[in-house]
């Protein structure tokens, strides 16, 4: 009204002055501080202690405005007793704040006052146990807040219910019993700087717990509650820290790889960029694969695959995902994550193992000639071995046993017979008996009987390749034998058995 009805009167020093008095009584700090700033307010003592009072009441690090404080302290004793404690109190924080034995003690006799309403009382029992603890009685600090949390002023009751907890684990870890009180304080007090303590003490009893997942959300909650705070600015880092320790330092993953993929979805947002963050998603996925989690391993890889990467690393994420789709009988889907790729650069290696993938795939599809196409030119062995097995699945038993006849190498008459080389004689001896070729047959057997009675398949390949009486052999029979046995490896046997000895990351890259 003033400012309105005379600009002029409202000007002069002592109206800017007592208006930053009654804006501070009234708990306006920013405005009092804006007031106490004005030039025109002067400044002699009473000017700076008010606004060092002021600016302590909103300052992260109270102690910058202790000296104004400290130096014009006397200016007190002229005010009333209200005035006086409720400047006194705030004064209380930055000396706290300063560790100034000192100052704290004058501050706290020239606040105290039989007549003081309960608030005042709180307060002043609050410091008081903060500068207990400033000179070192822990004991005795503790007992003096338990009281403040006790008492009737709702935010003193607050403050002191969270220092309490400080100084009770002061030389002790915190219990899950002082993590529930940290929590049930949450809903005691917002605002002021008792929210943001409170959330930071929450986070660090979190870390100390090693309840990873709450210390994560509290420290996301703080970024977006305190938002407009400096230290609000270092919280992804801090968050990317945890992430880091947590998937590449601790047995998260495999104590927890449900969890661990619930958390990497929740945050992924804060891995570390580049190579760290790169190294947690081939982990996490090595780990969901090492388990048969297989549809958990390919959405991880999907959700990899939609932050932005090279051209190579892409590449690569494509083709273990077209692997784990395969693995989970998905043969669409591993096409799918192919052709999503199909024209990036790749090495021998990688280019060898996506054309495995896909003839596998097509294979599965029932697309057999597609898939035999694919192998056609490549004369490697695997290649060979997967070509057989996709004949062998396509039940064209014919060209199973021609293809597998390029895997037999001629026995060693000092050797014995390795576990592999003795189950491609057999694979190959049940493919020409169901092809309908005995004269073959008998001739395998004739070449290959003594070897492979040194060996624990001896009993069967004496009975695929042995003819009854009647020179009549009874084909259901020795299929039903055949699937019975089930000794045909396959290429998913061979991958998931890669798989769990490497890990996804190591078997592609």
């Amino acid at each position: 009204m003033i400012e309105k009805d005379n600009p002029g009167f409202a000007a002069l020093k002592p109206v800017v002055a007592l208006r930053g008095a009654a804006n501070f009584m009234m708990k306006r700090y920013p405005e009092s501080v804006a007031d106490f700033l004005n030039q025109t307010t002067g400044d002699d003592e009473n000017v700076r202690f008010w606004r060092a009072a002021a600016q302590t009441a909103v300052a992260a690090k109270p102690s910058k405005f202790l000296r104004d404080l400290r130096e014009n302290i006397g200016i007190l004793r002229a005010y009333p007793q209200e005035i006086r404690a409720r400047l006194a109190i705030t004064a209380l924080r930055a000396a706290i704040d300063g560790g100034d034995d000192y100052m704290v003690q004058n501050l706290l006799e020239t606040a105290a006052n039989s007549k003081n309403p309960p608030g005042v009382v709180a307060a002043l029992d609050y410091y008081y146990a903060l500068w207990l603890e400033m000179n070192g009685n822990y004991a005795m600090a503790l007992s003096e807040m338990r009281k403040v949390a006790e008492g009737t002023d709702l935010y003193y009751r607050a403050m002191g219910g969270l220092e309490k907890i400080r100084l009770a684990k002061r030389n002790r870890k915190p219990s899950r019993d002082q993590i529930a009180d940290f929590e049930h304080l949450a809903y005691a007090w917002r605002g002021d700087d008792f929210e943001q303590k409170l959330m930071r003490m929450l986070a660090e009893a979190y870390r100390e717990e090693k309840d990873f997942e709450n210390l994560l959300r509290t420290l996301r909650e703080m970024q977006i509650r305190f938002a407009g705070l400096p230290e609000a600015k270092k919280i992804p880092d801090v968050m990317r820290q945890v992430l880091e320790q947590l998937y590449l330092k601790e047995n998260f993953l495999s104590d927890s790889p449900i969890k661990a993929i619930a958390m990497y979805n929740d945050f992924h947002e804060y891995l570390p960029p580049g190579e760290k963050g790169a190294q947690i998603t081939r982990r996490l996925a090595d780990e969901l694969v090492s388990m048969d989690l297989l549809d958990q391993a390919a959405s991880l890889l999907e959700t990899k695959m939609q932050d932005p990467v090279g051209e190579t690393e892409r590449g690569i994420l494509t083709t273990r995902l077209a692997l784990v789709r395969l693995l989970n009988r998905e043969p669409q889907k591993a096409l799918d994550a192919l052709d999503s790729a199909e024209n990036l650069p790749y090495s021998k290696a990688v280019l060898s193992q996506r054309r495995h993938i896909r003839a596998k795939a097509l294979a599965d599809l029932k697309r057999t000639s597609e898939a035999a196409d694919l192998l056609d030119e490549d004369d490697t062995e695997e290649s060979r071995q997967l070509l057989a097995e996709i004949f062998w699945q396509a039940q064209d038993w014919g060209k199973a046993a021609d293809v597998m006849k390029t895997l037999i190498k001629k026995p060693d008459p000092k050797k014995t017979l390795t576990d592999d080389e003795a189950q491609r004689i057999l694979n190959w001896a049940a493919a020409l008996r169901l092809a309908g070729r005995p004269k073959v047959v008998i001739r395998l057997r004739e070449n290959f009987l003594p070897y492979m009675k040194k060996t624990p398949l001896a009993d069967a390949f004496d009975f695929i390749t042995r003819t009854t009486q009647a020179g009549i052999m009874d084909y259901r029979q020795i299929e039903q034998e055949i699937e019975a046995a089930k000794s045909f490896t396959s290429f998913a046997k061979k991958y998931t058995s890669i798989l769990k000895e490497k890990g996804l990351s190591q078997t592609v890259q």
